[in-house]
């Protein structure tokens, strides 16, 4: 069992952009996720179709 979304995981990374996240690095990795997150998403169905 995954312990959270992407949503969720995404959410907890800008609630903590500038704490626990180094700002620039937040920042980066929000534009890769907004740029490919429809193949994280094929990559995560694949992941829990093949733990079944």
């Amino acid at each position: 069992m995954i312990g959270m979304s992407i949503e969720e995981a995404v959410n907890e990374i800008l609630r903590n952009k500038g704490t626990q996240f180094h700002p620039e690095v937040v920042d980066v990795f929000i534009s890769i996720y907004m740029n490919e997150r429809y193949r994280l998403e094929e990559i995560k169905n694949q992941i829990l179709e093949s733990a079944s």
